[in-house]
């Protein structure tokens, strides 16, 4: 939603400043000078006015002699947009373009999948529902929200798996799993409602919450700045 959006609202811009840029272009009244004793016609300069080569669109011209010089006013209202235009509405463009990846910096989605929760850069609230994982790139390492309602680390390298770590939640009825909340925290809360677990991280920013190949958990903002972890970096070997 959030992409459509700011695309939306990039080619809006982008038609409005072409709009304006030709509109300005093609309503000035251009005046060339033709030295006495050329062979070139006035039409022809006028239409190198226009267009460059083709004098495509020019729908009026005038000259008049100063004794000794000649000059040409052209009237730009029927030119096409042409190659003179073209470099400025491509810079244009890319400036636009630049202007859309940096709206659009950090987290485009929402959601719980591979090794990483989403929260749309803090638009809504996701859950790592029980019977779900988060699996590190390597697929050395496992997040599992379990059934006792425990979230546990797991280096899964090694048999029987080995803990690196838990939120110690097991037994407290905890019914919809592991909330990464819009706010940035991750908190998993009880049948009631109440609070059994919390990484105290709200409102920091918290937007990409990744399981890492290094056993490591962290919680980053939309700018890559980690805000909360679960300290086990290396617990995998």
């Amino acid at each position: 939603m959030k992409v459509a959006v700011t695309l939306l609202v990039v080619l809006c811009v982008f038609t409005w400043s072409v709009d304006a840029k030709w509109k300005q272009w093609k309503n000035k009244a251009f005046q060339t000078q033709i030295l006495s004793g050329e062979e070139e016609s006035s039409a022809n300069n006028c239409a190198k006015v226009c267009s460059g080569t083709t004098g495509r669109g020019v729908t009026d011209y005038q000259d008049y002699d100063d004794g000794d010089n000649v000059y040409v006013d052209v009237d730009m209202s029927g030119c096409q947009i042409t190659s003179e235009l073209l470099p400025a509405m491509s810079y244009l463009l890319l400036r636009l373009a630049a202007l859309a990846v940096l709206m659009t910096l950090g987290s485009t989605q929402s959601g719980c999948s591979l090794d990483r929760c989403l929260n749309d850069g803090g638009s809504t609230s996701v859950t790592l529902r029980v019977g779900e994982s988060l699996t590190s790139t390597n697929g050395r390492v496992k997040a599992i929200m379990q059934s006792d309602g425990n979230l546990v680390i797991y280096c899964v390298q090694t048999y029987p798996w080995k803990v690196v770590w838990a939120s110690n939640t097991d037994g407290d009825h905890i019914v919809n799993g592991a909330v990464f909340q819009s706010d940035g925290n991750l908190v998993l809360y009880d049948y009631k409602g109440r609070v059994r677990f919390a990484a105290n991280c709200h409102h920091r920013g918290g937007a990409r919450l990744i399981m890492q190949n290094d056993a490591n958990m962290v919680i980053y903002t939309n700018y890559g700045r980690a805000v909360w972890d679960t300290r086990t970096s290396g617990h995998c070997g």
